[in-house]
């Protein structure tokens, strides 16, 4: 039996191996590994050919086949003898590998006979099988994910037509493509550490690890809302006490889901597929939202029990708002009506409206608030006065003081609602009907009650008052025996957040957790630039409903920190119903369309060189000297006939523009049924650019618009491109 040589390669392609990588010696079943690289040793003639090359042309014995497998030159592709090629005791730099005549084998030559390290194809294969794999799973992932976002837009639709079980359906279907989701793109995990291919993977990971808590924190919520949205939580005027002190079970692990979901989701990198980072950060943004929303609900819900009245019994006022006479913490107070809790029960005790109950709006002697600007020196003051504060905390507690003082009852906090706060409550009660007013939907109840009320009775105000009061009997009555849903929860929350629902409750630890919650309305703390636009009705007029409203602030900001500020208030007075014309045009009263409004505006206490001025013809504006937490505050006085606009102009100087380099501005708003706008400019110091979230770039200067309703802040940084 002849031995024949074999190469490395030869080896690896029949499954065998020499340990050290060099040429083997075979002789029928028997290996020898040769170190040294040749079996020249073993050869006689003293290692000269012992067998002339075979094939009808010669050639190389090292020439490799073509890929017909017919040799160089036509010839049949022949197999290298022992032998053949030099002394192999000189080496060359390739080490071991070396095949016959010294030269680099076949083997480890690339395209065009360029030499490759060993091993190199082998690794490109792999990535290329990695890639592969990669990408056969990612796509898998991904219909599973689509799959996923269907079942998670049908169980919203599910929660919106309040059917729990179809609800548990779609989060079980959910649930079910994010667990196969996962498992599918379990063999992908080790290719997170791969150069190039790990990224992807590694994001694909993150991702679905997010989707798994968010899963869980789905079914967390949908337990809460199985309590409190399917009718046990609140029946027949009574709230379950047992049942809501369980609540806290499922929002703690929900807000731990939230957060641990947010803790992946922040792992996606992007920037490798065009909109991932867009879609990661929005995420982000909204899971932010939703974990604060978790914090308070949480703290909010330890403390509900004892403000329910589980340790005895507690009185609210309820004040309700009047959107189309506007005062800066809403509108002015014109019904009242006294709440009674205990263990939960509750209880109208009295309602009716403010002039009748305090003998047409008499004066009574009080004791007001220390530090409310608007109340400073006023000995005596009227129930419906007392809300003229935009900070709702001061107002509250003027409203309960001055109830105490002409109701006699000492309440022990307060909820003030305006027409779009009755708007979200019909959209938890569903449709009303009324003998007065027909059928009441959220879309037409503010149009009903706010505009053609006074239409329908003219001056008969007696009548009127009347008809609002059996109304508001009937939304009570229908908000303790209704199960809310998704679409009237997130009403009532956003009326919350826009200052529609506001409250004040002079428990200390329920106050503290509804500031967080934003159900306060307060003046808060802030640095930089502060912004507050509102208007106060002084003819009794009830055209506040139709008002629109646009605010922007032009900012210039210098090196030295400081900034000019000038801000463009744009107020339209276009009433949507007829108008008594002629000389004997009302200038007050309920039937007038006259705007008679004082323009109120707040600005930071440390602006200095304050002007204020108004659209051509309009009187020289008298100005106040007031402070409220932290701001001046400048009242002007104009008339703006119907179908007119005014325009308002201040301007003033700021020492710092935030408490860093750049710009940052809190705002407040005004509720209103309109909803107002707000458009901020900011332009740089020359040399210089300015970045930030919520953006957008006009050339050096940032613009922002944003809803001028509840409370906000904007902050321009240095940097951009």
């Amino acid at each position: 039996m002849t031995p024949r040589e074999v190469t490395p390669r030869q080896e690896a392609a029949h499954g065998h191996h020499s340990r050290r990588g060099g040429t083997v010696l075979r002789v029928g079943s028997l290996r020898i590994p040769l170190p040294g690289g040749s079996p020249r040793a073993l050869l006689p003639h003293g290692g000269g050919p012992a067998h002339a090359p075979l094939g009808r042309t010669g050639g190389r014995p090292d020439t490799p086949p073509s890929r017909s497998g017919r040799g160089p030159r036509g010839g049949t592709a022949r197999r290298p003898f022992p032998g053949s090629g030099p002394d192999p005791t000189v080496l060359p730099r390739w080490g071991r590998h070396v095949g016959p005549q010294g030269r680099m084998p076949p083997s480890l030559r690339g395209p065009r006979g360029r030499r490759v390290r060993p091993g190199t194809g082998r690794r490109r294969n792999l990535r290329r099988a990695l890639g592969l794999l990669a990408l056969a799973t990612g796509a898998v992932a991904v219909v599973l994910a689509v799959s996923a976002g269907y079942h998670a837009a049908r169980l919203v639709q599910a929660l919106r037509g309040d059917d729990l079980a179809a609800a548990e359906h779609q989060l079980a279907g959910l649930r079910a493509d994010v667990r196969m989701a996962r498992w599918t793109a379990m063999p992908l995990r080790p290719i997170g550490a791969v150069p190039v291919l790990g990224r992807p993977v590694a994001d694909l990971t993150h991702g679905l690890d997010a989707a798994r808590h968010g899963v869980d924190a789905a079914a967390q919520g949908l337990a809460l809302y199985r309590i409190a949205g399917g009718g046990q939580l609140l029946h027949d005027g009574r709230v379950d006490l047992d049942l809501l002190a369980r609540l806290p079970e499922h929002t703690t692990p929900l807000r731990a889901d939230l957060e641990a979901s947010r803790n992946d989701l922040a792992q996606v990198r992007g920037g490798w597929l065009p909109g991932l980072s867009g879609g990661r950060d929005e995420a982000l943004t909204e899971l932010d939202r939703a974990i604060t929303a978790t914090q308070v609900s949480d703290a909010v819900l330890r403390e509900l029990p004892t403000a329910l009245g589980a340790d005895g019994p507690r009185t609210y006022v309820v004040a309700t708002l009047n959107s189309g006479e506007l005062l800066p913490s809403g509108g002015a107070l014109l019904a009242v009506a006294l709440l009674r809790v205990d263990d939960g029960r509750i209880d109208v005790v009295s309602r009716g409206q403010v002039s009748q109950l305090t003998n047409l709006n008499q004066e009574i002697a009080w004791d007001p608030l220390p530090g409310d600007p608007w109340q400073t020196g006023k000995d005596r003051q009227r129930l419906a006065n007392a809300n003229y504060s935009p900070d709702f905390p001061t107002s509250g507690e003027e409203i309960l003081r001055l109830y105490q003082a002409q109701i006699g009852e000492k309440a022990s906090g307060v909820i003030a609602l305006d027409a779009s706060a009755f708007s979200a409550i019909v959209a938890v009660t569903g449709p009303l009907q009324d003998p007065t007013y027909g059928e009441l939907t959220s879309d037409n109840v503010v149009r009903k009650t706010m505009v053609d009320a006074y239409l329908q009775f003219d001056r008969e105000a007696t009548a009127r008052h009347a008809a609002n009061d059996k109304l508001i009997d009937t939304i009570f009555a229908a908000l303790l025996q209704s199960k809310p849903g998704a679409d009237g929860v997130t009403a009532v929350v956003d009326a919350m957040r826009a200052g529609h629902i506001q409250m004040y409750f002079r428990d200390a630890g329920l106050q503290t957790v509804l500031d967080r919650a934003g159900a306060t309305r307060s003046l808060a703390p802030f640095s930089g630039d502060a912004l507050g636009v509102y208007t106060i009705n002084t003819n009794a007029s009830k055209v506040d409903v139709f008002q629109e409203r646009t605010v922007t602030q032009d900012v210039v900001l210098a090196a030295d920190g400081s900034a000019q500020v000038t801000r463009t208030v744009v107020l339209r007075n276009d009433p949507h119903r007829p108008c008594p014309t002629g000389a004997d045009a009302p200038t007050s009263g309920y039937m007038s369309c006259l705007s008679r409004p004082r323009v109120v505006l707040y600005l930071p206490e440390d602006a200095t060189q304050v002007t204020v001025a108004a659209n051509e013809g309009a009187p020289d504006p008298r100005q106040s000297a007031a402070r409220e937490k932290g701001r001046q505050v400048v009242d002007v006085r104009y008339d703006v006939p119907a179908g007119q606009t005014l325009t308002v102009v201040l301007r003033y100087r700021l020492p710092a523009a935030a408490d860093s380099p750049g710009y940052a501005v809190h705002w407040d708003g005004q509720p209103m049924v309109n909803t107002p706008t707000l458009t901020v400019r900011v332009t740089p110091a020359p040399g210089t650019r300015l970045t930030g979230t919520g953006w957008r770039r006009e050339g050096d200067t940032l613009v922002a618009t944003v809803p001028l309703v509840g409370s906000g802040d904007l902050r321009a940084i240095p940097g951009g491109p």
